[in-house]
């Protein structure tokens, strides 16, 4: 199964996926902003060095930046630099399969009471060894 072609009713879903360059090892996930024209994208993006690192992947990824097809995407915390960054992709880019919409799924709140003071981002850790996507939006310490 190929990639999705990513059209403007796309806006606003969100979307994990994988680059070609294997210099980005990067897990990506975002919501879609918008399909945005070559232009728009090198505001975003090195357009030109990134395809040329994807281009060292897969040949067949045109190296005219103005044949490719970009996407805006904003992503998660923690992916990427900055808070809530904005990066420019080319669909040609992604690699083979990894694009999926995504479901923003349950959340689940938990208080964890923990009288050993170790790390919180042990629990992290263990959570994401198990699969799932956690984030710490708060620590109390008791008084």
């Amino acid at each position: 199964m190929a990639n999705p072609i990513i059209s403007a009713s796309d806006i606003g879903r969100k979307c994990s996926f994988l680059s070609k360059s294997t210099s980005d090892v990067t897990s990506w996930r975002g919501t879609i902003l918008g399909c945005v024209g070559v232009d728009i994208a090198r505001m975003f993006t090195d357009i030109v060095s990134y395809n040329a690192a994807v281009r060292h992947a897969d040949a067949s990824v045109p190296e005219d930046v103005t044949l490719l097809n970009f996407f805006l995407v904003q992503v998660e915390p923690g992916v990427g630099s900055g808070e809530f960054p904005r990066y420019a992709f080319a669909q040609e880019w992604l690699s083979d399969n990894s694009f999926q919409f995504v479901n923003p799924g349950t959340i689940i709140r938990l208080d964890i009471l923990d009288p050993s003071d170790r790390d919180p981002l042990d629990l992290l850790t263990i959570l994401r060894a198990q699969g799932y996507n956690p984030r710490i939006t708060e620590i109390v310490t008791p008084d």
